[in-house]
Formats: C-alpha cells, structure tokens, sequence
C-alpha cells in the first residue's frame, strides 16, 4: 500500500468519537423535526377550535338577533291588535299583571325569511305577551308598553341552546291637549255663527267639528295644522287658503266624539278621598232638613293648595263676592296629589280657582269653574311685560302642568285682580303686580294670565260679561243662553263703581299659554250694539298661545281623543329593543 492510499482511507475512517458526534446531531435534527411536526398539530388544533368557538359565538349572535324578531314579531303580529280591540280591559287592577293572549309558546313563528339560517336548525317562538302601565317621569303621562319574550333554540354537539330576548313597543293615547284649539261647532253659545277675523293669529293644532267661518274683513292666520269636517270653508276662495292655513288644511276630517262622556267617567275614577268636595251640605232647620249647595275656592301656592267651602255669593261694596265658609270651617292647606296617575282634585259643585302651580294638577267640577285670578305654572314668564312673545309663556322643558276642566263651562270672573271695572285703562301692567290697592273698585290690573289647558265639556271658555259695572248694559241678562245652564253660583246684578265709565267696562287682555278645548265657542268681549245694549264688556285682546311642552304630554288624568266611529286615537311612542334593560336603567335613574 503506498503512502497516498494509507493517507486516503485515514481520512475515511473516522475515530469512534467522531462517530456518535454524527449520531447525536441525527438525533437533534429529529428531535427538531417532531418539536416542529408538535408545534404544527398545536397550532393546528388551536386553529382548529377557535374556528370552532368562533363559529359557536356568531351562530348564537345570530340566535339573539332572531330571538328580537321574534319578540318584535309578537308584539306587532299578536299585542297590538289584541290591545287595540279593547284598551279598556287592561286598565283595570294591577297592570303589570296583564297578559295579552294568545301567550303560548306554541305559536311558532313563521320563519320562512330566515332560509340563511336553516343550517342550524332554530327553532323560533315568543313567551310571555303583556302590558305594563308606567308613567313618563317628565310629564306624568301614561305609556302602555307591549312586550313579549323571544326564545330561540338549536342542538349541537355540546347540546340544546336557547337565547330569549324581550322587546317592547310604548302605545299613547292622544288627549285633548295635542289641541291648542278645539270646537264641537263654530257657533257662539246664542247659535250665531262665529269668525275668525283679521288680526287672529293661532299657534298649534287647530280642529273644528263642522265648519270654520272667517269674517269678511278677513283674515286670520292658522301657524300650526287645520282640520275640519266640513268640506268647505266658509267666507274665503280656494285661492286664499294657503295665506290663511299656514301650517296645512285637511278637510273633511273624522268627527270627534263630542262630549266625551266615557273619557270624564274615567278621570273621576282617579279621584281621591283627601282632594274631593262635596256638592252640597245637609241643613238642619229645626224640624226641616235640606241641602245647601256649596262653593269650593282653591288657592294653590306652589305645590300646596288652600281649599275652603261657602253657600253665599253676595257682594260687597266694591262689587266682590263675599264668601261665608260653612260653620266651623277655615281654609284648609293641603299637598297637591302626587301619586301617579291620581294628580286629580275633584270639586262637585261650582269651583273658584287662582294661583300659581308648581308640580301636576288637574282640577275637574260638575258645575261652572271661575278663574279668579291668574292662574300659572311656577315657570311661566310673568315679568316680560310689553314683549308679546314672552309674556305669559312657559319654558320649553318645564315639568310643570296645570288643567282646568268643567263639565259646565269655564269663566273668567268679574273681579278687580282679573281687571274688571274698566282696567284696561288702568296703566302698563300686565297682570302680575301687587294688589294691595285693589279696593273700592280703584284699578291697578287689566290683564289676566292662565297657563293651563282649559277644557270646557256643555258650553264654552268665556269671560263673565253679566257680572259689570258697565251701567249701560242691558238687564236682566238675555234669556237666550240655553247651551249654558251652568253659570251657577254668580251674581246677575250691576255693579257700581265710582268713577267707571257708565258704557265700558274693558278689562284688557288674556293671555293663555296652553289649550282651549269647548263645546261651543264663548265670548270673552261684548261690543256695542249688542244684546247687553250699548255696553263695552270684556277683554279686547286675547293672546292664545299652546304650550308646546304638551307635546310630550299634557296635564295629568286628562281626557282622551276618541273618533265617533269608535276608534282610539291611539299612536306609537317608543320602540324599546332591549326592554329587560331599559326597566333596568329606568329604576335606577328613578332612584337617582
């Protein structure tokens, strides 16, 4: 073997050492290998049941989401109609245990929209159809909120699911306050037709059951919508109604019922003991008993009221009614009711009323209600005197509501505070200033201000003209005045004052901030000629303004529209698609 071949197979042949360092690093490679081939299966699988979970998380997202049709679904297609058909059973007993049928779960629902989803095999159906009856915080109005429970089903490997889901939909009846004006005929309470003149400006929504006059001198403007009955206006052309109906015309337009015998009924079922009066009081003369009618005066002073109770309506020498209380009786100071849906005082009789109102109050009387002072909301802008758009308004937001409604009429009364006796010449003021020199028929007042919705069921809102130091006029009173028995409780007579105008007796202006609903349309102003004679009586201005917070709700306890084919009106407040939540949100703030 020579040297060279000696030399090639010793580089050949490697030591034992150098051997197992070759086997070692086979191993590590491997080694590697399998780490990588773990790592790879790992990721893999983790891959593997993410995609799993993540597929398990949409396909119950979308089972919620179907569980909310379905509750949807139920309301629109079973609640609604069902409660539509008679609103009236579910006011009855504890609303909040009111179940709407049909309930069962058995009523699947048809899901033929949802072909995406058949892969998964849900099963759809609702539960526990209802209505709560709960009251808007703000304005005390009551909202019929009609839910229902969703329930979605579906199997898979891991089991049976289900996910439910309650929507609701809120439900308001409109009330006679989305009215800033409203006439069961545009005739006065004589059966004379009555106009809208040159100079009217109304504010709100306006509806006549009949048919709107306008004067020949024309012409009013009409800001907010108009409907009537009639077909036609009477007095303009077709070419005028746009200048004139600003807000918009429709016409002919449903009737209303009128009167709303079944709404009343309803709001005197919300009286409570502490804040009704009786009518009458029994008289023991000797051997003969009888029944003295009363008078009940209340005089509200933020969120209380002094009520006192007299059966005399004399005058005394500065042409004021004396009130002699019943015996042993003083005024009596008392909170205004608070208790939801309950913020009603109930006066049966003949009810005198002033003040200023912080909170929520709705006064009803079986007979005539005289306004004998201002009568307004905490809030109400009294100091604005000269700027017409301010004066006697109410702040948009304000939580405060007054209504004023009588089954007779409603009347401005003849006192000096309300600016009788000829104060529309008595200076600048507007209605709020201090009366400590009202005496002896002097005059410091012209102007009255009510901030409420007034609402007048057998005749009318008017201004007591009879009642006048306006010597000129005609006595006794006419005898036409048959749409308006009431009147009750006032006195018939002349009024002297020294000093008075023996033909005027012009009393300013009335500002109203809210809503005008009556039977027929009353005077507030009796010119001359005229059937009181020669006479000037009354207010020579009003100013009917609405009161545009009763657009989230009006007075408490207040009278419901009703069309006369015997349809509510009825609209769709609120959709609530997560209502277990919004409960939830709405106790707490509640608690707040």
């Amino acid at each position: 073997m020579n040297r060279h071949e000696t030399h090639r197979r010793a580089c050949i042949t490697a030591s034992p050492a150098e051997g197992a360092g070759l086997r070692s690093d086979r191993g590590a490679i491997l080694m590697l290998t399998g780490l990588l081939m773990i790592v790879v299966v790992g990721v893999s699988l983790s891959f593997f049941f993410q995609n799993r979970s993540h597929h398990e998380q949409l396909v119950r997202q979308r089972a919620q989401i179907h569980a909310r049709y379905c509750s949807e679904y139920a309301v629109s297609r079973y609640g609604v109609p069902t409660f539509l058909s008679n609103p009236e059973q579910y006011e009855t007993g504890n609303a909040s245990n009111n179940w709407l049928y049909p309930v069962s779960a058995g009523n699947i629902i048809n899901n033929d929209f949802q072909d995406e989803d058949d892969a998964h095999a849900f099963s759809f159906g609702y539960d526990s159809l209802k209505m709560d009856l709960i009251y808007d915080v703000a304005s005390g109005r009551p909202f019929y909120y009609l839910s229902a429970l969703g329930e979605v089903s579906w199997m898979d490997r891991e089991g049976d699911h289900t996910v439910k889901h309650r929507s609701a939909l809120a439900l308001n009846f409109n009330d006679f306050s989305r009215f800033m004006y409203f006439s069961n005929g545009e005739v006065s309470p004589e059966g004379n037709l009555v106009t809208f003149k040159a100079g009217d400006e109304m504010f709100g929504r306006v509806h006549v059951n009949g048919q709107i006059n306008i004067s020949m001198n024309c012409c009013p403007v009409f800001h907010g919508l108009v409907t009537q009955t009639a077909e036609e206006i009477n007095g303009i052309s077709e070419g005028q109604i746009p200048g004139i109906f600003q807000g918009g015309l429709i016409m002919p337009f449903p009737e209303i019922e009128w009167p709303p015998y079944d709404a009343i009924e309803q709001i005197k079922e919300q009286r409570t003991p502490g804040h009704t009066y009786d009518a009458s009081v029994e008289i023991v003369d000797g051997p003969d008993t009888y029944d003295q009618p009363l008078t009940t005066y209340l005089k509200f002073n933020g969120t209380q009221y002094h009520a006192a109770q007299y059966w005399s309506d004399s005058l005394d020498a500065d042409g004021d009614t004396i009130y002699h209380q019943e015996s042993g009786q003083d005024w009596v100071s008392k909170g205004l009711p608070v208790a939801e849906g309950h913020e009603l005082i109930w006066v049966q009789g003949v009810c005198r009323l002033e003040g200023m109102v912080r909170g929520k109050i709705t006064v009803l009387s079986s007979d005539s209600m005289f306004i004998m002072d201002n009568i307004y909301v905490q809030d109400t802008d009294i100091y604005s005197c000269g700027q017409e758009d301010n004066f006697g308004m109410v702040p948009l937001g304000s939580p405060n509501r007054i209504g004023l409604a009588s089954e007779k009429d409603i009347i401005v009364a003849t006192t000096l505070p309300n600016g009788a006796f000829n104060g529309r010449f008595s200076g600048p003021t507007c209605g709020y200033v201090d009366d400590s020199n009202l005496s002896s028929c002097g005059q410091t007042r012209k102007d009255v201000v009510i901030t409420a919705a007034l609402f007048a069921v057998e005749c009318s809102f008017e201004a007591e003209f009879w009642k006048t130091s306006a010597l000129g006029a005609t006595w006794p009173p006419p005898q036409t005045r048959v749409e308006c028995p009431g009147e009750n409780n006032t006195n018939h007579q002349p009024v002297v004052c020294a000093g008075a105008p023996p033909l005027q007796d012009e009393r300013g202006t009335i500002w109203i901030c809210g809503s005008v609903v009556q039977s027929v349309r009353g005077f507030v102003y009796r010119n001359n000629p005229g059937p009181w004679g020669q006479a000037w009586i009354g207010y020579f201005e009003k100013k009917y303004r609405y009161d545009d917070n009763f657009i989230s709700g009006g007075p408490p306890v207040w009278f419901r529209v009703k069309y006369s084919d015997g349809t509510m009106d009825i609209t769709t407040a609120m959709v609530v698609p997560d209502y277990d939540r919004w409960l939830k949100m709405r106790a707490s703030n509640l608690v707040d």
